[in-house]
């Protein structure tokens, strides 16, 4: 069988042409009309919000002959490089195991230079047996065809890849995942957790929004004997509870519409490594009983079968409650709660731990800095407004703020006034439910305008959280317009 791959981005499935009110098919599309595969699958970046049935719409009508499917990535950030390649990189190990295929080649639009690179990693790493095509649309004139070049890449034979034999150091270990700090709550966590790496039994993780239980979770694995298998996370928030049991335990084929052959799921991912899930608190009561029946059992039941299958799968589960609390409000069944109740692992709030903060606030900008092209540094007194602000979600606020001043900051040095974010506005007068400026001797209407269109872009930054796509989507206008404004303001 011929599969073609791709990630679907903004210019598909159709893009404007040059002449006005024309439309051209765009990279897929076009490179499908090109190689004429047997197979294809597209993945989508979030959001998801009716992007598969426009573009399963126009691959019905462009190809009715093709079998295709539609995935969507359940990504945090589609602009984060590293997610988007560990997600991929489960995904061929996926395909490796379950699809038949004689060839696959990827087509990816060469304009979007960072999911190329992320194909070009799975390739060359050996992950993923693969062509990869670099497929050019864009300014092309009517009735010419696509610019379709395959990339040279140098590959390495998977079963050459060399996987680590001893634990790394961890010290190197916890700078790379941010497992920075003194605080007396903080260190017990992190004893906790080492002590705990060794053992293979389930873990709880609890703590607020933004403490730090991804990065616990992913210690717990790279210092334990599974370092060698993959990682694996779901968030329980973001699938729906009917798409739940396929996702984690997998199904066989014809187990409902679009099932076209059998998947292992996440726990089959997982195997001989560690399955971390967050928000266990959303999971539905089928989901927790199916868990128990694993940690009991070491079996589970793909959706449409009659059969166990074994697996071999340290779980790791996060939580914002207590077990208790969770348990009297039935958001966790009895059963599970005993598997539980005493090994669970509580990471304290920034609040309990400000004297970590200042060392945070350089680890987070020392990270910023490697992409930006003046690095920037902070001040004692800006530390110290940092540590005594009131941050609701954590290290998720804390670095997000570090990243605005960085990125918004004239002077490479960000004072306290930089971090806040509170900021000065022009002076305005309300008429007939409008804001209109004062019309003061220095008032200049090109001055004015620029100065709140600016405004207008921070705000839609600081509703994002630094998500330039996001962003964009607010203000209706395309990301690279909203990196222009970056880049005046550096």
């Amino acid at each position: 069988m011929d599969l073609v791959l791709a990630i679907a981005d903004h210019h598909d499935p159709y893009m404007p042409g040059l002449l006005a009110h024309q439309e051209q098919a765009g990279p897929l599309l076009s490179f499908l009309s090109d190689q004429r595969p047997d197979h294809c699958i597209v993945y989508l970046l979030p959001p998801h919000a009716g992007q598969d049935e426009t573009l399963r719409a126009a691959l019905n009508q462009a190809h009715p002959e093709l079998s295709c499917e539609i995935r969507p990535l359940a990504l945090r950030n589609p602009t984060d490089r590293e997610e988007l390649l560990q997600e991929m990189r489960q995904e061929a190990h996926r395909l490796l195991r379950a699809f038949p295929f004689d060839t696959v080649r990827i087509a990816c639009n060469e304009e979007s230079n960072s999911i190329m690179s992320v194909w070009r990693t799975l390739v060359e790493e050996g992950s993923l047996p693969a062509e990869v095509f670099r497929v050019g649309v864009s300014q092309r004139l009517p009735l010419s065809g696509p610019r379709i070049e395959q990339l040279r890449l140098d590959t390495i034979p998977r079963a050459s890849m060399l996987r680590e034999s001893s634990p790394p150091q961890l010290e190197y270990v916890m700078e790379e995942l941010g497992c920075i700090g003194n605080h007396p709550a903080y260190l017990q966590a992190l004893d906790a957790a080492l002590s705990l790496a060794a053992h293979d039994g389930v873990l709880l993780l609890r703590g607020e929004v933004g403490t730090g239980r991804e990065a616990l979770a992913r210690l717990i694995h790279r210092m334990g004997d599974r370092r060698d298998f993959d990682f694996v996370w779901v968030n329980c928030n973001h699938l729906p509870s009917h798409y739940l049991d396929s996702v984690l335990f997998g199904h066989i084929k014809g187990a409902f519409v679009g099932a076209r052959q059998d998947d292992d799921g996440k726990m089959g991912l997982a195997h001989n490594g560690t399955l971390y899930l967050y928000n266990l608190e959303n999971l539905p009561t089928h989901i927790q009983e199916a868990l128990v029946h694993y940690l009991r059992d070491g079996v589970v039941r793909p959706q449409g079968s009659s059969d166990d299958q074994p697996r071999n799968v340290r779980l790791i589960l996060g939580t914002e409650l207590q077990p208790a609390r969770s348990l009297r409000s039935k958001l966790l069944i009895q059963e599970l709660h005993d598997l539980v109740a005493d090994r669970e692992i509580i990471l304290p709030a920034l609040r309990e731990r400000r004297t970590d903060i200042p060392k945070l606030a350089l680890h987070f900008l020392a990270r910023i800095n490697r992409s930006l092209r003046h690095p920037k540094r902070l001040t004692v007194e800006a530390l110290e407004f940092l540590e005594n602000q009131v941050w609701s979600r954590n290290l998720q606020d804390l670095h997000a703020a570090i990243e605005r001043a960085a990125l918004y900051a004239r002077d490479e040095v960000l004072h306290p006034r930089d971090l806040s974010t509170e900021g000065g506005a022009p002076n305005v007068n309300e008429a007939n439910g409008l804001m209109l400026p004062d019309f003061t001797e220095e008032f200049s209407l090109e001055t004015y305008m620029s100065e709140l269109r600016s405004r207008i872009v921070r705000k839609a930054l600081d509703e994002s959280r630094g998500n330039q796509s996001e962003a964009a989507r607010l203000l209706k206008i395309t990301p690279q317009a909203v990196h222009q404004f970056i880049k005046r303001w550096k």
